[in-house]
């Protein structure tokens, strides 16, 4: 004996609304981690909290800890989130 249910209209709207909104908001963030892509926007001036500028934090940020994250994520362990 199979049961079946009618799920209402209501209900499938919102699951597709819900579904379309995640495949947006994923490809916002796959976008920003693109190979060759810089990681942050451009910030300029002092930094309050230490004795460095926005500028050397950045450089810091894109040429020393990208290059080893990219690396890394190539590994088998990271392969499933993707």
């Amino acid at each position: 004996m199979i049961v079946t249910k009618q799920i209402s209209s209501s209900v499938v709207f919102a699951a597709t609304f819900v579904l379309l909104l995640l495949c947006l908001l994923g490809c916002e963030v796959w976008a920003q981690f693109e190979p060759n892509r810089e990681c942050f926007c451009k910030l300029q001036g002092i930094i309050d909290d230490c004795r460095c500028t926005a500028e050397s934090i950045d450089d810091f940020n894109n040429y020393e800890v990208f290059p080893i994250l990219q690396k890394l994520l190539t590994r088998d362990f990271f392969r499933f989130y993707k």
